[in-house]
């Protein structure tokens, strides 16, 4: 009897033992959770304080538009390493770990709290220790932590000093919200809104009547600004053009409190904002956009057929093709155009077929004269149509000339008899090639008739002789007509104008008597002989010189150097 009594009071005393480490547990996490929420309420408020004037301060030197972000991220950060530095010690209960704290806190028990949660399995599990001093154990640990306060293992009283600084931080916040709400405000957009460009209050505003601009290159461009509120005499523009660095231009207040700066010419893209008195206008931007420029030329080209030429493709603009020539023009701009003309030195503006939604021009025309052209392009900006004119091209177009003929034989005129067969050889050239020819002539200066010789086979240069049998073509032919005639050839131009004719010079035939003939042929050999006789004899006078230098050089005699002059 007295056995089991002593055992229920060892366990009433181990059950008061456990809700007494229970209540120092609950304590301690009480603890934590409440200075952590401290400490975050004081590094929160100090990082509004903290991130408003950093990034006022930002604003006003122009900061880049990821700030606000960089903040919201850096404040984050902080949060959440001050969250884990004071809420990391957060744990479930653990008697054994609750009771060395408790006997930490009062040295005296002497370790019987954690004896008894080390022995409080039963007597079956205890390993061989004996269930009277187990019960012993429990039994004198109820009785000890009847006099003890588990609460007191963690005082609140320390927590003042950082509840003090949160309040005063908080209080500060809460003033600025009072008496500044419009900066917390805009703090607050510009950190959860980093990429609008949201400006703080100032006593002047800015209002910026330029704005974002579209132009065009090379264009002026004048940035407008108007300031209200305190407007100081002197204003401030910051610039940045293209991807170089901002530059500042110092402004002075003109009429109508305004601010303005102008540039001739924009060739690159323009940042830009205002800083007037305490407040600075958003970042406004200038988008210089260029003319459409012709990337790809292609040109095609179809030769006449008397040319023979297979068609062409070339990529240059400056022609130089013969006369009848098809041209077709393919171009690439390197961005759409709202229409295209070819302007010509000879005619009104020619309308170019648009393809690919404005970036592939057409445009055809026959090359019949040199010329010289250029492509006007229509484009838009912003709703507003620009034109632009390309350099000056030129076509220079080589007319098909005739061919040339020219008699080789015979070189004078002749006399002849009505059996005469005329022999006539001539050379004909043409830069694309000779079609036919035929010997053109006429009797006693009466109309012209053609006898054919045949065709050239498109040859561009030949050299050919030819017999006629005058008499054959001229039946009615009688003693002392004159037969006029000459060589006359065609080139392979087809059309409406029909082929190219050269003619060669004229020569005449006297047609006489066999008689008068052999008189005009002795006659002639006469002439002949007279002009051949100076020759001979100047050759004789030379053979004799030699024989006579001959007969003195066996004697070692050269003979002089006026006899070797003479020979010479």
């Amino acid at each position: 009897m007295t056995d089991e009594r002593n055992k229920t009071i060892a366990l009433e005393g181990g059950h008061e033992v456990d809700h007494g480490l229970h209540r120092a547990w609950r304590r301690e996490i009480s603890f934590h959770l409440v200075r952590g929420l401290c400490y975050l309420l004081a590094f929160a408020s100090g990082l509004v304080l903290l991130g408003l004037c950093v990034d006022w301060l930002l604003w006003l030197a122009g900061s880049p538009p990821y700030a606000p972000a960089a903040l919201l991220v850096v404040g984050t950060g902080v949060l959440v390493w001050v969250a884990y530095r004071c809420w990391r010690q957060l744990r479930l209960f653990d008697a054994l770990t609750e009771a060395l704290r408790v006997e930490q806190a009062n040295p005296d028990i002497n370790s019987l709290l954690v004896s008894s949660v080390q022995l409080r399995e039963d007597e079956s599990d205890a390993g061989g220790v004996s269930a009277d001093l187990i019960r012993i154990v429990r039994r004198e640990a109820a009785a000890r932590s009847a006099t003890i306060h588990f609460e007191r293992i963690v005082s609140f009283r320390s927590l003042r000093g950082i509840i003090i600084v949160a309040i005063v931080v908080m209080a500060v916040v809460a003033s600025v919200g009072v008496f500044r709400s419009a900066f917390l405000w805009t703090f607050a957009r510009r950190m959860f809104n980093p990429l609008a460009d949201i400006a703080y209050p100032t006593s002047t505003r800015i209002d910026v009547l330029s704005g974002n601009l579209t132009v065009r290159k090379a264009s002026p461009v004048t940035l407008r600004a108007r300031a209200e509120g305190q407007v100081p005499e002197k204003g401030l523009l910051y610039v940045r053009i293209g991807s170089a660095g901002w530059e500042k231009v110092e402004l002075s207040r003109e009429d109508g409190d305004e601010f303005r700066f102008a540039f001739e010419q924009a060739h690159e893209n323009i940042d830009y904002y205002f800083r007037v008195g305490d407040a600075k206008s958003g970042t406004y931007r200038v988008t210089v956009e260029a003319p459409p420029r012709i990337v790809e030329s292609h040109v095609d080209l179809r030769y006449p057929q008397y040319t023979r030429m297979p068609p062409q493709e070339l990529s240059t603009l400056n022609l130089k093709l013969p006369e009848g020539t098809e041209v077709r023009w393919r171009l690439r701009t390197d961005r759409p155009v709202l229409r295209a003309e070819m302007i010509r030195d000879d005619s009104e503006p020619q309308s170019m077929q648009i393809n690919e939604g404005g970036l592939a021009l057409e445009a055809a025309a026959p090359a019949n004269a040199s010329l010289s052209y250029r492509f006007r392009l229509h484009w838009e900006i912003d709703g507003r149509e620009q034109v632009v004119e390309s350099v000056k091209h030129f076509v220079r177009v080589i007319p098909d000339v005739e061919p040339v003929v020219a008699l080789v034989y015979p070189v004078e005129d002749q006399k002849a008899t009505l059996g005469k067969t005329l022999t006539v050889s001539f050379r004909a050239r043409d830069d694309y090639g000779l079609s036919a020819s035929w010997i053109v002539y006429s009797v006693n200066d009466g109309a012209e008739q053609k006898h054919p010789i045949g065709s050239l086979d498109e040859e561009p240069a030949i050299e050919r002789e030819v017999r006629w049998a005058i008499k054959a073509s001229l039946a009615d032919l009688s003693e002392g007509d004159i037969v006029t005639y000459a060589i006359e050839v065609s080139d392979g131009r087809t059309g409406m104008e029909g082929p190219h004719l050269g003619r060669s010079a004229s020569r005449r035939v006297q047609f006489v008597s066999e008689k008068n003939y052999l008189a005009h042929v002795l006659a002639r050999r006469q002439k002949y002989l007279g002009q051949i006789r100076p020759l001979y004899l100047q050759e004789k006078d030379a053979a004799d010189r030699i024989r006579t230098l001959e007969k003195f050089e066996p004697m070692g005699t050269a003979g002089s150097a006026e006899d070797k002059e003479a020979v010479r």
